[in-house]
């Protein structure tokens, strides 16, 4: 999911909405490629536990991002075993790079299949 930064920040932490799960799972930060996609991984996590039910789950980037006001930046996830993931038809829209658990967070995001969903998923800054 895309995100303009409004300000200079630094993010600490990536929050996103499932339902209850099983397995493992991965957070990250890309910049923007220029052309409107995830490109190079700025941050990430620390592999996770899904928890077992329904909520927000937050993980700590395993090293604080340095994000610049105007700076567009791509919140990524993969999980090992999809717990459910709420979303709504809207722009402007994720980028499915089509990547399994076995292929963690690359980083550079590669290629990806763009589509009007949103996740609820949002990252934790300090200003």
């Amino acid at each position: 999911m895309p995100y303009t930064m409004s300000e200079d920040g630094t993010i600490e932490s990536i929050t996103m909405y499932h339902e209850g799960g099983s397995g493992n799972m991965i957070r990250a930060v890309y910049d923007d490629n220029g052309s409107g996609k995830p490109g190079s991984r700025i941050a990430v996590t620390t592999i996770a536990t899904a928890n077992n039910s329904s909520g927000w789950q937050t993980i700590d980037l395993t090293v604080p991002a340095e994000i610049n006001a105007g700076q567009t930046i791509w919140l990524a996830w993969v999980y090992e075993n999809n717990p459910g993931i709420r979303y709504e038809t809207c722009t402007p829209g994720r980028v499915d790079a089509g990547a399994s658990w076995s292929g963690g967070m690359p980083d550079s995001y590669g290629g990806g299949t763009k589509a009007n969903y949103i996740y609820s998923i949002y990252a934790t800054y300090c200003g």
